[in-house]
């Protein structure tokens, strides 16, 4: 399952939208990564802890993608920034990926609803 943590710096505008999944196996965080086109950036990755003994293990895989949605020079919306979001969405949905955003922090992480309103 993708998670969505989507924030914003300004009342009504998304700033930010990382969308990302965790799996046991990096051959699993490897296939998914390549379903989405090469356009959205995906990245897959690991995270990493200490196992007591001061060496860092490999603890879990992880696919994200990242999309900046900051305004640019001279424009109120960032349009590729929206287009990777709703790729990410469209590719997602084509295979059977389940999305959920994650609101629950509140250092003005955006709901489903205040985030497709603001790109809308």
């Amino acid at each position: 399952m993708f998670k969505i943590r989507a924030w914003s710096f300004e009342a009504g505008k998304a700033h930010h939208a990382v969308a990302r999944a965790e799996f046991a196996t990096a051959a699993e965080a490897e296939a998914v990564g390549a379903v989405f086109p090469k356009s959205i950036l995906p990245k897959v990755g690991h995270t990493q802890s200490y196992n007591g003994e001061s060496q860092i293990v490999i603890v879990g895989y992880w696919v994200e993608i990242r999309v900046s949605l900051a305004p640019t020079a001279g424009n109120d919306r960032n349009e590729t920034g929206i287009k990777r979001y709703r790729t990410f969405r469209k590719v997602a949905a084509k295979n059977g990926f389940d999305v959920e955003f994650d609101a629950t922090n509140n250092r003005g992480w955006m709901t489903e609803s205040e985030f497709e309103a603001a790109i809308a």
